[in-house]
């Protein structure tokens, strides 16, 4: 099912939001952004850097994912392990918005989502 119109205008916010906290400088986005998609009912943020070994290429890398849960209405939140796979994020494995889903990538302290790896 997908998000509805107030939905994807309240996700939409919301990422607006955690991206103009946290991407780079404008001077380096070119070497590292941030930004996310929606797929299904899931936001995922995923970092953005040249592909050094192909010229005019670009490396999408998911560093974290909200799915939603109608039937709880809450966000389950995902990492990602170290193969690369979605797992539940332990300490919180779901957050009643997305604000804080955004709120725990910002303030995550292990490094658990992969764009605490930004280098600013």
């Amino acid at each position: 099912m997908a998000f509805d119109q107030a939905q994807l205008t309240e996700i939409k916010i919301e990422a607006a939001l955690f991206l103009n906290n946290n991407r780079p400088p404008g001077d380096i986005r070119h070497l590292l952004d941030l930004d996310f998609y929606i797929k299904g009912q899931s936001v995922i943020i995923y970092e953005l850097r040249p592909d050094l070994k192909k010229a005019n290429s670009v490396i999408k890398t998911e560093a974290g994912k909200a799915t939603y849960v109608k039937n709880t209405n809450c966000w389950k939140v995902y990492g990602k392990d170290k193969y690369l796979n979605w797992e539940r994020y332990e300490p919180i494995p779901a957050v009643e918005n997305l604000r804080d889903f955004f709120h725990l990538v910002e303030e995550d302290e292990k490094g658990y989502f992969i764009c605490k790896l930004v280098l600013y």
